[in-house]
């Protein structure tokens, strides 16, 4: 709830900047739930299998009802699989 919260607040800020008015509502929204997954994952997320994440883009649906969330995982095939098996139980977090 705090973050669908923060969420909220920041797209009100950045719909009063000028410079984020050319742009669409999803690509401002797909850019702080980017911010914020980034977030989590530094500092909320615990899972000691997730190694050198990035996330790298964020594409939302014009409705905003979906999300792709791109990452970059850097490290051997061993370690981006464990890292990628992380993520996939940290989905619900």
């Amino acid at each position: 709830m705090e973050i669908l919260l923060n969420l909220k607040f920041r797209i009100q800020i950045e719909n009063l900047a000028s410079d984020f008015m050319s742009f669409k509502r999803a690509d401002r929204v797909s850019e702080a739930i980017k911010r914020e997954i980034s977030l989590m994952l530094g500092r909320e997320v615990k899972d000691p299998g997730i190694h050198f994440v990035t996330v790298t883009a964020v594409e939302t649906t014009d409705d905003l009802r979906h999300a792709k969330v791109f990452v970059s995982v850097l490290g051997d095939k061993k370690t981006r699989q464990e890292s990628m098996d992380g993520l996939e139980r940290a989905k619900g977090f």
